[in-house]
């Protein structure tokens, strides 16, 4: 099967319903409704491509990184199980909005994978400025946590934090018997807030540039995120102008394999932080 098929059987998993989530010292009211991703007319990333290539996508998906942490069945052959310490029964992460304003987050899970054990087990929420979240999953679990600032709409073309705690599969080389937290930001779908997640105090993944101050997006979606023209293509091995600054740090297209930690973060306790001034 395809790497392109395996991350097209991974689908948004929604909820519909009211939940109180306490954020570090402020409460919030979580407000769910059922929501699906929506990817942009091809023709508007083919035509800001200078050769548009073969291979394109042809729905979006809950992971759009080529062997993202959502890409669960990559192999990781550089990586041995027998150096890799047995993690804690639950994987945990916090985000941290220091973006300076109220953030919306948008979660979806794996179909058919296991329920978050506490947090955010929703999927439409708002933190304030200064504030903290946590989610807690088991073994199995795989997601993504989409996040802009609250004054702007939730479209799809955001930064997003993807995350799995599963098993990784046999790779020939290593036979995993536990589960491996793997993590990464991804602005394949768009950049709205840069973000970065550090496992014992270490950057793993992401980027802290505003990339808003850096270039102009040409393709503003008018809700506060520039859409990636890459997205839908496969086979791109650059970033555009935009997205460059962050270049092996986040996606910044989909191939960006650079950006993705496998293995780093075996303690169980993640750290995301949301914001051009985070560490």
């Amino acid at each position: 099967m395809s790497v392109l098929m395996k991350m097209i059987t991974l689908a948004l998993a929604v909820c519909a319903f009211a939940l109180d989530i306490s954020y570090g010292s402020s409460t919030a009211t979580v407000v769910t409704t059922m929501t699906t991703v929506i990817e942009t007319s091809p023709s508007v990333y083919s035509s800001t491509l200078a050769s548009p290539t073969i291979s394109r996508r042809s729905a979006p998906t809950i992971g759009e990184a080529i062997c993202g942490a959502l890409d669960t069945a990559c192999p990781h052959g550089n990586m041995f199980a027998a150096v890799i310490p047995t993690p804690p029964p639950l994987m945990t992460i916090s985000i941290v909005n220091q973006a300076g304003a109220p953030i919306s987050t948008l979660h979806a899970s794996n179909v058919g994978g296991p329920s978050i054990v506490s947090g955010i087990n929703t999927t439409i929420g708002t933190m304030a400025a200064g504030a903290t979240a946590a989610i807690a999953v088991p073994t199995g679990w795989a997601g993504n946590i989409q996040i802009g600032l609250a004054k702007h709409k939730l479209t799809g073309d955001v930064s997003q934090i993807e995350a799995n705690f599963v098993i990784p599969p046999d790779n020939g080389i290593t036979h995993y018997t536990f589960a491996v937290p793997d993590i990464d930001v991804s602005y394949v779908n768009g950049y709205s807030l840069s973000m970065t997640c550090s496992c014992n105090g270490v950057r793993v993944t992401g980027c802290t540039k505003d990339l808003f101050a850096l270039n102009k997006c040409p393709n503003h979606n008018g809700q506060g995120a520039c859409a990636n023209p890459t997205r839908p293509f496969l086979d791109v091995k650059v970033p555009t102008a935009f997205f460059a600054p962050c270049v092996g740090e986040a996606y910044t297209f989909p191939d960006d394999g650079k950006a993705n930690s496998f293995g780093e973060c075996q303690n169980g306790t993640i750290t995301c932080c949301v914001g051009n001034k985070c560490p």
